[in-house]
């Protein structure tokens, strides 16, 4: 069973990418939010897997973290959630945004995800509630820094992001994505910005 894979991305369209590793191209469904990022040709990548396998069928699913893999996990753990569902709940929400939307029981925000109904995001928020908060990778502390406009801590970064060359909103999601202490500075955040984007590509 796949469960990690490192390559440079041959060929992207909607909610697949083509990875080749050492010569063999791995066709992957991947969260739009990845290939929002502009994914180019012969960029290096690194996927967490998820190995999907049927009588009929073995599907790759690649995140971009090993954090977005278990919370899909957790998702299709879900009566009724198959991983084409959660692969678009993952395409619409953030790591941090899911958590905040079921840590806050807000089903509608969930039922805004195509797919998801009031019964399907009442049994996200019903079973996982507790499940996500028993997991330290899963503590809901960083679902409270989702809306960053509110720090002004996020909003220099944002800005110094964007005076050293980087778009509005590529800077944005790197800010908005950034896990935030109490101790952190203006500037230790710029630094895990940055650290951020390199590995990212």
């Amino acid at each position: 069973m796949i469960g990690y894979l490192a390559g440079k991305a041959q060929f992207t369209d909607n909610n697949h990418i083509i990875l080749n590793v050492n010569g063999v191209g791995y066709e992957l469904s991947v969260p739009e939010t990845l290939l929002q990022r502009g994914i180019v040709t012969n960029q290096d990548l690194e996927l967490y897997v998820y190995t999907h396998v049927t009588e009929a069928n073995l599907q790759l699913f690649g995140f971009e973290s090993l954090q977005q893999k278990k919370l899909f996990l957790k998702i299709i753990s879900i009566n009724g959630v198959g991983p084409k569902l959660g692969l678009a709940i993952l395409s619409d929400l953030s790591v941090k945004g899911f958590l905040q939307a079921v840590f806050n029981g807000d089903v509608t925000r969930l039922t805004k995800v195509s797919g998801v109904g009031k019964k399907t995001a009442e049994r996200l928020v019903m079973e996982l509630k507790d499940k996500l908060k028993a997991e330290v990778m899963f503590e809901p502390e960083v679902a409270a820094n989702d809306d960053f406009q509110s720090d002004n801590r996020l909003t220099e970064v944002q800005q110094a992001l964007q005076s050293l060359g980087y778009h509005e909103n590529i800077a944005k999601r790197v800010v908005k994505d950034l896990r935030v202490t109490e101790n952190d500075t203006t500037q230790s955040l710029i630094k895990k910005s940055l650290m951020q984007m390199q590995k990212q590509g």
